[in-house]
């Protein structure tokens, strides 16, 4: 009986040394992480952040106009309003000293025209009206057409600045 034990012993030490032998899948180690590469991935990420920031900055940012120049404003409804732009954002635009033209046929007695511009029209300083409203307004970006500068010797700058002289 001593001679199976010892038998099934030396097989067993066999089976063992055979198991111990054999080659396991070995698990990847994990590598050390570089903090050179972390830091440099996040010196690259914020630098593009910012830009992507700064850019959105100058690209939304408010216009503030110091023109010298007289502007014509044409609106979606026909109307046009000569003025000075004095800031412009993405929703609205700001004009002051405004005037508009008024059909000659349209006025009322008594309205303040200030000069003939043509045979049918005349140039109305904004605020002379019955409501004074002030001089100056504020215009939805979705109504405005166009907007033109004005020449210095134009008959409506030439209009305006004989009604600034009186």
């Amino acid at each position: 009986m001593q001679e199976i034990k010892k038998i099934y012993s030396n097989e067993d030490t066999r089976i063992r040394q055979r198991l111990t032998n054999i080659e396991r899948p070995v698990v990847a180690a994990t590598k050390k992480f570089n903090l050179k590469k972390i830091i440099i991935i996040i010196v690259v990420v914020l630098f593009f952040i910012i830009l992507l920031a700064g850019l959105f900055w100058i690209f939304n940012q408010n216009k503030n106009y110091a023109s010298k120049n007289w502007q014509a404003v044409f609106l979606s409804d026909g109307q046009i309003y000569f003025g000075k732009i004095i800031k412009e954002d993405k929703q609205n635009l700001i004009l002051e000293n405004i005037y508009y033209l008024k059909d000659q046929g349209s006025l009322q007695q008594g309205s303040n025209n200030l000069n003939k511009v043509g045979q049918d029209v005349s140039l109305i300083k904004l605020g002379t009206e019955l409501h004074g409203p002030q001089d100056q307004m504020r215009i939805n970006q979705c109504h405005i057409l166009f907007i033109e500068e004005l020449k210095d010797n134009s008959k409506i700058v030439n209009a305006i600045k004989d009604y600034t002289t009186k």
